[in-house]
């Protein structure tokens, strides 16, 4: 079983949201995107997903994996050829969720089973929203260096949970492709 598939297991075992039907999105080039950190991209190195809830800029070298079970409120980008992905999770925040124990839920499951935590960090944005959130660093499986951002937020009642897994061997892939899913991520 491939390093990716375990840990979406895993995640997939710590809890479950239920959400609707599929999306229909609708792929077109991204005019203008500021404050990205250091990576200029141009419109035919990138993809936009403009969804009803959200719109969302990707690299076209990612692939796009989403969650049968879960429909339109979870996406999942995979980094080019490599097993690191973010996964952009969106819940009703009024329905008795409680998003301090979901991120302990995630935490719990990853910091110790998953990753043998060298590390830990706290922050409080991601993108444009305002939140919690924890950088793990450490050896994922005990055997590859890399690391797990996890952050969570309620915005208008829309609750969102991001899970950022990533191996020290996909940096210089990942993050300026992460950087450009924050900054381009707008709830409508």
């Amino acid at each position: 079983m491939s390093r990716i598939l375990t840990i979406t297991a895993i995640l997939t075992a710590a809890f479950t949201l239920s959400v609707s039907a599929a999306p229909s999105p609708v792929s077109q080039p991204l005019l203008a995107l500021s404050g990205l950190a250091s990576t200029t991209w141009d419109d035919d190195e990138i993809t936009v997903v403009e969804h009803p809830v959200y719109t969302v800029a990707y690299p076209k070298t990612w692939q796009v994996a989403k969650d049968a079970e879960a429909g339109d409120k979870v996406i999942t980008f995979m980094v080019g050829g490599s097993d690191s992905y973010i996964t952009i999770r969106l819940y009703e925040a009024g329905g008795g969720i409680d998003e301090h124990a979901m991120i302990a839920s995630v935490l719990e499951t990853l910091d110790g089973p998953l990753i043998e935590t060298i590390s830990r960090e706290n922050f409080s944005t991601w993108g444009s929203y305002n939140g919690q959130g924890r950088h793990l660093k450490g050896m994922i499986a005990g055997f590859f260096p890399g690391g797990a951002r996890i952050f969570t937020a309620v915005i208008n009642e829309q609750g969102i949970l991001i899970t950022e897994v990533y191996y020290s061997e996909d940096l210089d892939e990942a993050m300026p492709g992460y950087d450009l899913v924050q900054q381009s991520f707008v709830l409508k």
